[in-house]
């Protein structure tokens, strides 16, 4: 006879958080005008979950990221759930068309806007108590699906050998993920109560100066016509090098897609969550939980202010470019703190 599924005790919760018009967008660097409307709302979903002993706290959210923002919220959250910010995970979605939020922001995109982020991040952590709060028995399963929007953007440059070209290009036939993990949530009868569902790809097909989820909100959509009342989470996999395929017509070129467009390859992904599910072939989750989390330090090598400036003259004037092969990472003043070769908070990507 199989082993029946563990019992969890699962809470859920989802809170709007969206910004005002004219806030100031993060995600592209030339885009520094203020937004001048929405295409779709964003929103936070706060998932707990323990089995007794270990609690885990998932808070999945329609931002860029929570970056130099995280300490701050996990000590709201801690502060309003009584759990260890050890245990509390903070999955931004990675959207470009969502607030200015970071510190190192403001050099370009000027003042963060302290009014909504104090009620965006202090609305996270009421959905992450009420999450907490309202956890009731549940049983997980997870499986993989399969959706094939992500395209690798580092196209070979056949005058470089071994190096990619400088813009960001199409290049189906490179490393690409297209699996779509998913986590099932039901109540003990086996009804549906939640999903939380990842890609990795970045949510850039669609730039502009309208507020907005890109994919990942329009496959939350497809999922809640499919399943009503069903709580969906969207957890952004690593797709650092991975961008949606180019729009029907597009050339060579990512191109950015319509709001219509963008949400056929939401509906795409939503489909193929919703294909796992129906499947039948999910496994169930069992046994005790484990947390463990790591902060990782990116090792680089200061560059003087000058080449950094020939490569970006545009570059706001506190920032330098730290590199070495292959990486590239924006950090305060010229060159690393204190002329260390350690930059924690560093963001390095493929050159």
């Amino acid at each position: 006879m199989a082993e029946a599924a563990t019992l969890y005790d699962v809470g859920m919760h989802t809170v709007d958080i969206t910004p005002p018009v004219g806030i100031k967008l993060s995600g592209f660097a030339a885009r520094t005008e203020p937004s001048t409307g929405a295409y779709h709302a964003l929103t936070a979903t706060a998932v707990a979950i323990t089995d007794g002993r270990t609690p885990l706290l998932l808070v999945t959210a329609d931002l860029l990221g929570f970056y130099d923002q995280a300490e701050r919220v996990r000590g709201l959250i801690a502060a309003a759930t009584g759990l260890p910010a050890a245990q509390i995970a903070l999955l931004g979605s990675h959207t470009h068309c969502g607030p200015s939020l970071r510190q190192r922001d403001v050099p370009r995109f000027g003042p963060l806007d302290e009014d909504y982020l104090e009620r965006a991040f202090g609305a996270i952590a009421a959905a992450a108590a009420a999450a907490w709060q309202g956890r009731t028995p549940a049983r997980l399963r997870f499986g993989t699906g399969r959706c094939t929007f992500g395209t690798c953007r580092r196209k070979p440059d056949p005058a470089r050998p071994g190096r990619v070209q400088r813009g960001m290009l199409p290049y189906p036939e490179g490393p690409h993920d297209h699996d779509v993990p998913v986590l099932a949530i039901d109540r003990p009868d086996g009804t549906l109560r939640g999903v939380l569902f990842s890609y990795a790809a970045h949510p850039t097909s669609r730039g502009g100066l309208e507020i907005g989820t890109d994919y990942p909100g329009f496959a939350r959509d497809r999922l809640a016509s499919l399943h009503p009342g069903v709580t969906t989470g969207f957890i952004q996999g690593c797709g650092a090098d991975q961008k949606p395929r180019p729009p029907e017509g597009a050339a060579g070129v990512f191109g950015a897609r319509s709001v219509a467009q963008v949400q056929e390859i939401g509906n795409e992904l939503g489909d193929a969550v919703a294909a796992v599910l129906a499947g039948g072939a999910m496994r169930a989750i069992k046994g005790p939980i484990r947390v463990r989390q790591i902060q990782l330090e990116l090792l680089t090598r200061p560059r003087s202010r000058r080449p950094c400036r020939a490569m970006s003259p545009t570059w706001p004037p506190g920032l330098a470019i730290c590199a070495r092969p292959s990486t590239r990472a924006a950090t305060p003043n010229a060159g690393c703190p204190s002329r260390s070769r350690r930059c924690r908070s560093a963001a390095a990507w493929r050159w």
